[in-house]
């Protein structure tokens, strides 16, 4: 018995030695201890960096998508500027038109108003077509047929103006003609320009000069005249970064694709004072009541301007030569692009469109005239243009103000 209780408890003993080793494997020593405590402080040191690297990661994604959707949005924008810019077939008028009255210019075609076809149009058929030229051009070159220009609180409206081939002065049997300085050409003007709609009023002149030469100081909205070329008009037109128009440029726009003596066409003359069909769209001597009148109540023509024919005579950029009582200038050739009279030989200006005070046959599309720079009088205004080019660069100095 004793035998059997002395080798169970060395059995026992053995057991628990055992199991004593291995509890000893299982558990680090001190040594290890102390190793993982540091591995575990560099892992606690190194998580911030861990961190960062992972909201660095978080955060790239995040600016590219942003990156991606505006460039998306923009190439959007484009796409829908596309879909909405529609190009209208011969700037909208009819194809038998366009295949009658088209001139290339500059690789550009543009409207020929000096074809038989045109000219064989009636004055309303001409007016319209040329109308829709005009919002044609505008939509397919994203241009505006009205801008505003505003200069020292002075609003100026100006219309488009397109480019097109016309015939500048008169046919030998318009009524009224003057033979010997009307001479007839066709002209080309090449680029697009802006006209003011109105004559220079004498609320825009004091906005912009602090003063009113005028003699007819009736209202702020009546044309400022007693202006010379020289003393004046130049002054003027740099200070609002405008100009005179050419001759050219004048009686294109006085036209507005209308052949004859008016932009309404021919007028019947039944004496000095009596023109009646001229009396819808200018201030002459037979309904002005001997002064100068508001601009702007007078009909329009075809592109949108306002008494260039009467109330106030306009000065032009041009110089010429008065020969007899007639302008003359060596500017005029067939098909010639762009003229411009700067002769410095020439000591006067022209002026055109006729005044308050002029009769009827004064009063026409074709009409020259012209005096010293100096030369001022109650009867003599002017009206700017503005080059659509010169717009542009307005404006592009304006962004890279911003």
């Amino acid at each position: 018995m004793n035998f059997f209780l002395k080798i169970s408890f060395l059995i026992l003993l053995l057991c628990s030695f055992a199991l004593a080793q291995e509890e000893d494997k299982a558990s680090p020593s001190l040594e290890e201890k102390n190793i993982e405590k540091e591995e575990d402080k560099a892992a606690d040191e190194n998580k911030p960096e861990e961190k960062q690297e992972e909201k660095a990661t978080e955060e790239k994604p995040s600016e590219e998508n942003k990156a991606t959707e505006e460039k998306a949005t923009e190439e959007n924008k484009a796409t829908e500027q596309q879909e909405e810019k529609v190009v209208l077939k011969n700037y909208g008028l009819p194809d038998e038109l366009w295949d009658k009255c088209s001139y290339t210019c500059d690789e550009e075609e543009i409207l020929d108003m000096t074809t038989d076809y045109w000219c064989a149009l009636n004055a309303v058929d001409q007016a319209k077509y040329a109308r829709m030229y005009q919002e044609g051009y505008a939509k397919n070159k994203n241009l505006e047929i009205e801008k505003i220009a505003t200069v020292s609180e002075a609003n100026f409206e100006m219309r488009l103006v397109p480019p097109g081939r016309f015939w500048i002065g008169s046919e030998d049997k318009e009524k009224g003609r003057n033979p010997y300085n009307e001479y007839s050409c066709r002209i080309v003007l090449s680029k697009p320009y802006y006209m003011c709609k109105y004559e220079i009023t004498q609320g825009q002149w004091k906005a912009v000069m602090g003063n009113n030469p005028s003699f007819f100081q009736k209202s702020k909205n009546h044309p400022v005249e007693q202006v010379a070329w020289e003393e004046h008009c130049k002054g003027f037109c740099e200070k609002t970064e405008m100009s005179l128009p050419t001759e050219a440029q004048w009686e294109y726009a006085c036209r507005s694709g209308v052949y004859g003596m008016s932009y309404i066409g021919d007028f019947d003359i039944s004496g000095d004072n009596n023109a009646p069909a001229l009396g819808s769209i200018a201030w002459y001597s037979g309904n002005s009541s001997g002064k100068t009148n508001p601009v702007g109540k007078k009909e329009p023509n075809a592109w949108g301007f306002h008494d260039m024919l009467g109330n106030v005579w306009e000065w032009c950029e041009d110089a010429c030569y008065y020969v007899a009582g007639n302008v003359m200038t060596k500017t005029y050739k067939d098909d010639i692009a762009d003229p411009k009279s700067v002769d410095s030989s020439m000591e006067r200006r022209i002026y055109r469109g006729g005044s308050w005070d002029s009769i009827p046959r004064a009063c026409r599309a074709a009409t020259r005239n012209g005096n010293a720079p100096a030369f001022k009088n109650n009867k003599l205004g002017f009206r700017c243009i503005k080059e659509h080019s010169a717009f542009v660069k307005k404006s592009e100095e304006k962004k890279t103000e911003e």
